[in-house]
């Protein structure tokens, strides 16, 4: 402790404190629903509980619902980030390795493009996908959440592929008879899976914690992510406030255990674009 305190100072270790006290406030509240009984949390409590119950934790698991919601969060976000890496993988490569012009007028129109919110362009995107007919289908809600979010994999992708080899690799592959698609698959995309591997959880979790594309693409109950399916069990009268942090809590395992596996490919990617 003391090598962090003479590192960063003093202030800035009170600010690091502060910010990541805040950062994990949210997640001591719904812990201290979770522990507490139901009937508790219908009255006056304490920030300190002092029953102690996991009835909330086990009605969650056991409920069916839940359950279902954490299935079709995870196959909208596996769908997000499949759609990312299959068109963001040679975009990116042809704007790293390859140099035409506009391109940098490209890269910056690719950044514009993040400047536009989702909810201004959810009526055409309605009326698209009921063209297409795939609404009330986890697709409709992964193929916009991927296009929404392509624009920023395919800059980090870009950075990626630009610093994961010299050009001095690709000229000696091309003297060896390599063609690009080659290159590309057999020599960049393995000497870059830090980087795809930082990519691809981005995509993850923006199609894991997507709720307005699915509030409106979505109907059906059996097809909810998480995020609408609490949402929704909030009651006219009542909210079962043990459960509904219960569920919550569920919903941030997939994440955790996906940083946690993949801790050192992910610091390994996002170094490459330090440097």
């Amino acid at each position: 402790m003391s090598a962090w305190v003479r590192t960063l100072g003093a202030g800035k270790l009170v600010l690091l404190v502060g910010a990541v006290f805040l950062s994990i406030f949210p997640t001591i509240i719904a812990l201290n629903a979770v522990i507490q009984p139901p009937e508790v949390l219908a009255g006056p409590q304490s920030f300190f509980p002092e029953v102690f119950s996991l009835e909330s934790l086990r009605n969650a698991f056991s409920d069916a619902r839940v359950l279902g919601w954490v299935r079709n969060s995870a196959i909208i976000a596996a769908e997000t980030a499949i759609v990312v890496l299959l068109v963001g993988i040679p975009a990116a490569f042809i704007l790293a390795r390859r140099e035409f012009p506009g391109r940098r007028a490209f890269l910056i129109a690719i950044v514009v493009t993040q400047t536009v919110a989702p909810a201004v362009l959810i009526v055409p995107l309605f009326r698209m996908l009921a063209t297409w007919d795939v609404l009330d289908t986890h697709l409709s809600v992964s193929i916009v959440s991927a296009a929404f979010v392509l624009p920023f994999c395919i800059w980090l992708m870009t950075a990626f592929f630009r610093e994961a080899l010299s050009r001095e690799v690709e000229e000696a592959s091309e003297l060896d008879g390599a063609t690009s698609f080659r290159f590309l698959f057999n020599i960049l995309i393995p000497n870059s899976i830090p980087g795809l591997t930082a990519t691809g959880i981005w995509a993850f979790m923006f199609g894991w914690n997507d709720y307005i594309f699915s509030l409106t693409f979505l109907t059906d109950p059996d097809l909810l992510p998480l995020a609408i399916g609490t949402a929704k069990s909030v009651g006219l009268w009542g909210v079962d406030w043990g459960s509904l942090m219960a569920a919550s809590l569920i919903g941030t395992i997939p994440i955790i255990t996906m940083f946690v596996l993949l801790r050192r490919p992910l610091e390994s990617g996002l170094n490459l674009t330090t440097h």
